[in-house]
């Protein structure tokens, strides 16, 4: 077999071996699989922040009806939902906040803030779904074929919810003095999260479905966990 130099075959007369073709075909097959195995490394990264995620949305429902419960007062989860294109990656649908109600229901004050891991991402309610959020190479639908959307989180808060970021918009689930959430459908779901490059208009894009999680709240507040998708 011919011998074939990165720069000509002259570099064998210089007492430069070259390369064989052979040897240059397995150096581009490792090449090959090394680059599989950074994307498919990146994306089982994604998928085990989701149940980080997930456990840390549990806690934090739990510790929202938890201080109602002992207060007395009504709490809500807040969880940033943008502007979009506003807010940056690591508050958009990773920023969850706890608040409890001012005794004389004037207003919120903060007593808890979760920053969901890099590669999980709250998914929004339906009607605040933005287009180019979900990958659209992949199947969002349940088993009984209904949209995945936190329907936990259909109700907007006021803007400037937390006074930190007065320009960012918020959903929430608000907790009754009892305990008890203000909404019929109570689930949350999590999804892996992928960075947008600057210049996108979202920040992240949602990947991976059949990798995403959830928890669905009782009609008394209790967080249960939800870890396939066609759970819901």
């Amino acid at each position: 077999m011919n011998d074939i130099g990165l720069i000509g075959g002259a570099n064998r007369s210089r007492g430069h071996p070259a390369f064989s073709l052979l040897e240059l075909l397995v150096v581009l097959a490792l090449l090959a699989v090394l680059a599989v195995g950074v994307v498919g490394g990146r994306d089982r990264a994604h998928a085990l922040a989701v149940p980080e995620a997930q456990s840390a949305v549990a806690a934090a429902l739990a510790a929202a009806r938890g201080r109602a419960v002992a207060t007395g007062r009504a709490t809500r989860l807040l969880v940033n939902d943008g502007p979009p294109g506003g807010a940056t990656a690591r508050r958009y649908l990773r920023l969850l906040v706890v608040q409890e109600q001012d005794p004389a229901g004037a207003g919120w004050a903060t007593v808890l803030v979760v920053v969901l891991p890099e590669g999980a991402a709250v998914m929004p309610s339906p009607d605040r779904m933005p287009t180019g959020l979900l990958d659209h190479s992949a199947d969002w639908t349940t088993q009984s074929g209904v949209a995945m959307a936190s329907g936990a989180l259909a109700s907007p808060a006021e803007s400037g919810a937390v006074g930190e970021y007065p320009a960012d918009d918020w959903s929430q689930v608000i907790f009754s003095p009892s305990g008890v959430p203000g909404t019929a459908d109570g689930s949350i779901i999590l999804a892996a999260a992928r960075r947008q490059p600057p210049g996108n208009a979202l920040p992240l894009i949602l990947v991976q479905p059949e990798a995403a999680r959830g928890v669905q709240l009782s009609r008394y507040g209790v967080a249960v966990p939800i870890n396939s998708p066609g759970s819901w």
